[in-house]
């Protein structure tokens, strides 16, 4: 899960431009890149390891669903979706299995 207003997400655009995965993410607008970052993270924590391992998880492709990502020789599938301030992913799981609740800031 990833803020949409998070301030530093130019550093996630840099990180898909050095790595050369731009393209496949098929936009430079802010909600598309963090949508690409926490598909990412998804996979990473799917496979039990932390975000030191990012560079070794690829985006292959946009998908209707969110990404195809490649990780350890495997591809896997990362459901993107945006909830309310919240961009969220999650892999490793059927998109009706899940049911999602947006916690309010106490006052």
């Amino acid at each position: 899960r990833e803020w949409l207003r998070r301030p530093r997400w130019e550093a996630a655009r840099a990180h898909l431009a050095e790595t050369g995965e731009r393209a496949e993410v098929g936009s430079e607008e802010r909600d598309e890149v963090l949508a690409a970052w926490v598909a990412k993270e998804s996979i990473l924590k799917l496979a039990g390891v932390g975000l030191a391992a990012i560079a070794r998880c690829r985006i292959v492709a946009r998908t209707p669903e969110g990404f195809r990502l490649a990780h350890r020789g495997e591809e896997r599938v990362a459901h993107v979706a945006v909830l309310g301030a919240h961009v969220v992913a999650w892999s490793g799981a059927r998109a009706d299995s899940l049911r999602f609740h947006a916690l309010e800031h106490a006052t």
